[in-house]
């Protein structure tokens, strides 16, 4: 079970555990009472009970809110934040163009690079994706990368050019980790959405909503046709 730190929840003086249902998801919820000790640290150790009553529940992974402040805390006991890496992969071609429109640019008028370690599932669906929306394409991975390039101009016919000198593309997504990040940074525990964010009806409030919404999705509460790309004109989830 995925368990949920509430900071400033309950009363008394020890962490109260409670099942919580999110979208039919059941978590296990620890109210932490906003406190302070002696020293200024009644909360930060009220986390750290949190985390030690959460990890004997067999947790390893929680939500927490936005801005929290003690996940140092909860990592030293074992627990570590939901990643939203794999839900924002699956999303990386409608993210890519959401991006160029985002920066004012037409999609069609516009170009990408991908860039990964290998071809795996979410790059060659950006790929497919992409081809009949942008005017050109460039893949950075590998030899397979190469292979599946010659394999999407036969197809569709877009150019395929390859990152170097005189050349930069409007938008740049990494689906690995990369020495210098691109614009869209779609891996890890908090990929890096630029001005983009992701939401989705009904969405509960409570925790970090781009963790959550990650919960979620790898649980099929929220399905990918089903999250909305939105603007940090129209709020901020990242």
């Amino acid at each position: 079970m995925v368990g949920w730190v509430i900071p400033g929840g309950g009363s008394g003086w020890r962490p109260r555990l409670r099942v919580e249902r999110l979208m039919g998801l059941a978590v296990l919820a620890a109210e932490v009472p906003e406190r302070r000790g002696w020293d200024g640290k009644g909360t930060e150790r009220g986390c750290r009970a949190a985390a030690r009553q959460l990890r004997r529940k067999g947790c390893r992974r929680v939500l927490a809110p936005e801005g929290f402040s003690y996940w140092p805390q909860l990592r030293q006991a074992g627990l570590s934040p939901v990643w939203a890496g794999g839900m924002c992969a699956a999303l990386a071609g409608p993210l890519a163009e959401a991006a160029l429109v985002q920066r004012g640019k037409d999609p069609l008028q516009s170009s990408v690079l991908l860039r990964g370690g290998r071809v795996d599932q979410d790059l060659f669906r950006a790929a497919l994706f992409l081809c009949p929306k942008v005017r050109r394409l460039s893949l950075w991975a590998g030899e397979e990368g190469e292979e599946l390039a010659r394999y999407l101009q036969r197809t569709y016919g877009v150019p395929m050019l390859s990152p170097g000198p005189g050349w930069r593309p409007d938008v740049t997504v990494d689906l690995s980790p990369a020495e210098e990040g691109g614009d869209l940074v779609l891996c890890g525990e908090r990929p890096a959405l630029g001005a983009l964010s992701l939401t989705a009806e009904k969405l509960p409030d409570g925790p970090d909503r781009l963790s959550l919404l990650a919960l979620l999705w790898e649980t099929g509460r929220v399905k990918t046709d089903e999250i909305e790309i939105i603007t940090s004109s129209k709020g901020q989830m990242t």
